[in-house]
């Protein structure tokens, strides 16, 4: 796998007192999002839009860049080191100096200090580039090591395993491999066919020596790179086949088993699977959907509030989300809500075209 990253009816509220859970936080706090400017019922160009906020209350907004060549739309954003947007494809957006810094060229692979690396394959190109964010040089990666590396990296970065390597046996996805970046492979297990298609996420390290892989048939395994393997559970792979079940670690840490709107939670070292009534949102922030999109939203197990959403970013102190009217089309939401410890009120924004929330950060940071 070529391109890999190393982590929104009627609206009804419900608000309870949370006095004693923190101190009031005085300081400044952004959410990034992206916005569609419409014409003619198209998206002609996208915004990258800051919320600002202090000690809970919204304070300004401010448009950092409008474009007609990113894609906010297309795959998944991040904000590094408290400066930068990075997209999926490689682009690069300085916050504090509101400039395109680099339009990637591919889709992006990696974020090592100050590189972007980006995998581009068109034309005569096929190969990796870096971009350095500090002095703007960008150039191919003569000796790619570990981005090269097909399937899923290792906490460590030092070796990969993959379910669905062809190059080594023409029957794909019969075999487990491991990858490491001095060129040596080796076989981890044989007659082996992973769930899903070369299936990045049915696949979980625990550590550089032990990761979770899950079988077409539902069983899930603790493999070693010693090629032993430890059956853990059987879990359902749903129906239709392409809701694809997944691996992921939530934000405290737990390993999370998920098929369709079923969560487990995972405990290799005990062997224990719990059912996951509600999706830790980090920061003290809890999710629960009673049906389809209906979400409860909790702060350190106090309900905070009730809407029709996907899920939330949370931040310290801080939780927004894409809402839509109860029973409406997520595709297209109805705009942002922000809820804040200091107030314990949600906050509106009215957005005429939301694409999605990038994340916070703190203001002044960078």
């Amino acid at each position: 796998m070529k391109s890999r990253i190393l982590a929104g009816l009627g609206f009804f509220l419900c608000i309870l007192p949370l006095a004693g859970l923190g101190a009031p936080r005085d300081r400044e706090v952004v959410l990034l999002a992206a916005e569609c400017q419409n014409e003619n019922g198209g998206c002609a160009r996208q915004d990258l839009v800051a919320y600002t906020f202090r000690n809970g209350k919204q304070v300004a907004k401010d448009t950092v860049l409008t474009s007609d060549v990113l894609h906010f739309n297309l795959g998944k954003n991040q904000i590094y080191q408290d400066r930068y947007v990075i997209t999926h494809w490689a682009d690069v957006i300085d916050l504090p100096n509101k400039k395109l810094l680099h339009k990637g060229d591919g889709e992006l692979v990696g974020l090592e200090g100050d590189r972007v690396i980006e995998y581009v394959r068109k034309w005569e190109i096929d190969g990796y580039f870096y971009f350095d964010l500090k002095t703007g040089e960008r150039g191919p990666l003569a000796q790619p090591g570990k981005w090269a590396l097909p399937g899923v990296l290792s906490p460590k970065q030092t070796k990969s395993v993959s379910a669905c390597e062809i190059s080594v046996n023409r029957i794909m996805g019969t075999e487990v491999w491991m990858f490491t970046a001095d060129g040596q492979k080796k076989r981890l297990a044989t007659d082996f066919r992973a769930a899903g298609n070369c299936p990045e996420s049915s696949i979980l390290w625990l550590d550089d020596d032990r990761f979770l892989i899950q079988r077409w048939d539902g069983q899930i395994f603790i493999m070693k790179t010693d090629a032993t393997a430890q059956s853990l559970a059987r879990m359902p792979i749903m129906d239709p086949a392409h809701i694809q079940p997944y691996f992921e670690r939530d934000p405290d840490g737990r390993v999370i088993y998920a098929a369709g709107d079923r969560r487990y939670r995972l405990d290799p070292e005990s062997r224990t699977i719990h059912t996951e009534g509600r999706k830790s949102l980090g920061h003290g922030f809890e999710a629960a959907s009673s049906q389809a999109f209906d979400t409860r939203f909790r702060f350190h197990g106090r309900e905070i509030g009730r809407l029709w959403s996907c899920s939330g970013t949370a931040f310290d102190g801080y939780l927004a989300m894409e809402y839509g009217d109860f029973g409406s089309n997520l595709g297209y939401p109805k705009g942002l809500k922000v809820w804040s410890e200091n107030t314990g009120e949600w906050t509106t924004l009215p957005v005429s075209w939301t694409i999605g929330i990038i994340g916070w950060m703190e203001k002044g940071s960078s």
